[in-house]
């Protein structure tokens, strides 16, 4: 079952008695635990109902890895790419969600509290038995962030003024004030060096490595120097297209994303598609189709 909006931009999915949650933000979707096998379905539903893809999904925090938090990260990794985020302590739970210790002996449970009995059944249908491990995960610190913003900001800016007008600020307000003033500016100078540094790695790169002679292998793309400047070519379902590498936001050049096969900027998280088709902004555009060697124009491109 799906609750849309416990709070402005977080949604639950309750599944068999188990709980996870979808946060919207602007370049897409983090899913915190990823419940037991059976909500494989109810999430794909949940994705269509919020008007989303399964492309859209950017990240999973696992909370804890129990087997109940656990139950369908292997397969979202396997079929989207989605990195797994979590404490590296659990890691190795992770790896094996069923050998945790226990409080109380689990075979005399359903004895003890039969009432529950409707809610292990339940559970065991939704795959609560047959959990597998996931060991790709990504190591998150407590006190660290995770750099994908749950809350758009422009939702966090109208909750907060709504807030300090009515005199009942939310509780997360004084968090976000914590980095205004000094700290704020030194951070987003950071933002902006980065930003800057990735725009030039970027040219430099493609500056440095021609484009090959022949197309790339089936679901690769690469980026090299053709005509002196930078050309995108890949290769994906026996199409190879090859295409502007520079993103018609600001200029940056075109990264490939072997897990999703598209073209992703570094710079401020624009997408697009093997042919050029932009599937995120702040792009406003698609990308050219242009000539390189040993590759045909692509005739269903965008020109």
């Amino acid at each position: 079952m799906l609750t849309i909006d416990v709070v402005p931009g977080v949604h639950l999915i309750e599944y068999a008695h188990v709980n996870c949650y979808l946060i919207e933000g602007q370049s897409g979707l983090t899913l915190v635990d990823s419940g037991l096998p059976g909500v494989w379905h109810e999430l794909g539903t949940a994705l269509r109902t919020l008007g989303h893809r399964p492309e859209d999904l950017r990240a999973l925090v696992l909370t804890h890895a129990h087997f109940d938090h656990v139950g369908t990260s292997r397969r979202l990794v396997q079929r989207l790419g989605v990195p797994v985020h979590l404490h590296p302590q659990d890691a190795e739970l992770a790896a094996h969600p069923y050998r945790y210790a226990h409080e109380n002996p689990r075979s005399v449970y359903p004895l003890r509290h039969p009432r529950a009995l409707p809610v292990l059944g339940s559970m065991l249908l939704a795959g609560a038995a047959r959990v597998r491990g996931i060991d790709r995960t990504v190591p998150l610190m407590t006190g660290s962030e995770l750099d994908v913003w749950g809350m758009t900001n422009g939702v966090a800016a109208a909750l907060a003024m709504t807030g300090l007008l009515e005199g009942k600020a939310p509780t997360w307000h004084p968090a976000l004030q914590e980095g205004s003033g000094l700290r704020a500016l030194a951070s987003g100078a950071a933002m902006g060096a980065n930003v800057a540094a990735q725009l030039a790695g970027g040219w430099a790169q493609a500056e440095l490595h021609e484009l090959p002679s022949s197309p790339p292998p089936e679901g690769t793309g690469s980026v090299g120097r053709s005509e002196g400047r930078p050309v995108a070519i890949s290769t994906v379902e026996g199409r190879t297209c090859a295409l502007s590498a520079v993103c018609p936001h600001l200029g940056g050049v075109l990264r490939w994303n072997d897990a999703e096969r598209s073209w992703d900027c570094p710079l401020h998280g624009s997408r697009f598609a093997p042919d050029g088709t932009r599937l995120e902004g702040p792009a406003l555009s698609d990308l050219r189709a242009v000539p390189a060697p040993g590759v045909a124009a692509s005739p269903g491109g965008p020109e």
